[in-house]
Parts: structure tokens; sequence; C-alpha cells
């Protein structure tokens, strides 16, 4: 497990044993919401360079594919209802 991993687990551990759901809803949102938006930021502000050099345009398409998996990832996530498998 990684400490991102490791923490999480914490979190929820502690909100089943608090029931303090809102708590650990509220640190996940503001972390998806962070990595989501800067990843947004960086494609955003590539996409209005793209056309001006070769360099430019594959940063553009590298972080248009970060951007868009992670999209893609939450979405899945939730889609599928979070099963986790081991």
């Amino acid at each position: 497990m990684d400490g991102t991993t490791a923490h999480i687990t914490v979190m929820s551990d502690k909100a089943l044993e608090t029931g303090d759901f809102s708590g650990l809803l509220t640190a996940l949102n503001r972390h998806v919401n962070r990595q989501l938006t800067e990843k947004y930021e960086k494609a955003a502000a590539l996409y209005r360079v793209k056309d001006r050099s070769v360099e430019e345009g594959r940063q553009y398409v590298a972080a248009y594919v970060d951007y868009t998996h992670a999209v893609e990832a939450v979405h899945d996530i939730l889609e599928a209802g979070g099963h986790h498998h081991h």
C-alpha cells in the first residue's frame, strides 16, 4: 500500500468508528477536485498553444490523455460501484 492508500483506508475506518462519513466525503471530494482541476488546467493551458510547435503539441496530447484518463477512471469507479479486486 502506498501512503495515499493507507491514509484513505485509515480515514474510511475512522468514519465507520465515529459515524462521521461526511468528514471522509469532504476530504475525498477535496482531493478528487484538486487532482482533476490540476489536470484540466494543464490540458487547457496546453490546448491554447498546441499548434505552435510539435513539442507543444506533444505536451498537449500527454496532458490531454492524463486528464481524460483521470476523468474516465472516476466515472468508471462510480459506474462499476467501486468494486475492488484483490
